[in-house]
């Protein structure tokens, strides 16, 4: 699978293999298979690649039933070098694989991410009154909307160091992080890799969905 993957050029990331039983490798598996839904919730899977080889026909229709009609499903047949399903009547499989151009480092996106910035916390300056009412921590929500007015944070950041990939870009501390918006707990490496998709896909509205999620916090 690895293999095919390395051999076509794609526009969207590979992001990981998950375990097709219960055994997990940290190392080379984002999880063992019975935690497919937490994987497709964290990093807003589009497509999911079912290897025959490994995983029964059984539990491929189980998954793909769970899951819904809002995400695209390939099979490779066992011992194979093709692959079944498509995304579109029209289209053949396609295949993703990583591609290190990271948006936040683009002059126009970091433009736009303080011009953001700037607006949601003159916006919440302007309704501070309403917001007082129900925001639990009053004195650390005023301080955050004028230490981002001063430029000193951002309201969105990295969820951990960047240990794992160094080479991200840098960002400026933050109020919120990449898993602000997820009601879980999740371990060191996918935070990581979390922030690596933020930086490699960033547009604001990604900023816009976890600050409106995680405002409250």
């Amino acid at each position: 699978m690895q293999q095919l993957l390395q051999h076509v050029k794609a526009e969207k990331n590979f992001i990981g293999t998950v375990a097709p039983n219960q055994e997990q490798n940290e190392e080379n598996y984002l999880s063992p298979i019975h935690q497919l839904e937490q994987v497709v919730e964290i990093y807003q899977v589009e497509e999911i690649i079912f290897c025959a080889q490994d995983v029964s026909a059984e539990t491929i229709m189980e998954w793909m039933a769970r899951l819904g009609s809002n995400i695209a499903y390939k099979i490779v047949p066992a011992e194979s070098h093709f692959i079944i399903g498509s995304s579109s009547k029209n289209t053949t499989g396609e295949l993703y694989t990583i591609d290190i151009q990271y948006n936040i480092n683009q002059k126009l996106q970091r433009r736009n991410k303080r011009l953001l910035d700037l607006g949601v916390a003159l916006l919440l300056l302007v309704s501070l009154p309403l917001h007082l009412i129900w925001i639990r921590h009053k004195g650390t929500f005023i301080k955050h909307i004028f230490q981002v007015l001063l430029g000193q944070k951002t309201w969105v950041g990295y969820a951990t160091s960047k240990a794992r990939y160094p080479q991200l870009p840098s960002i400026k501390a933050s109020v919120l992080h990449t898993a602000s918006h997820l009601n879980m707990s999740l371990d060191a490496d996918t935070l990581n890799r979390l922030n690596y998709f933020y930086a490699k896909d960033y547009t604001t509205s990604k900023d816009l969905e976890i600050i409106w999620k995680g405002i409250q916090k």
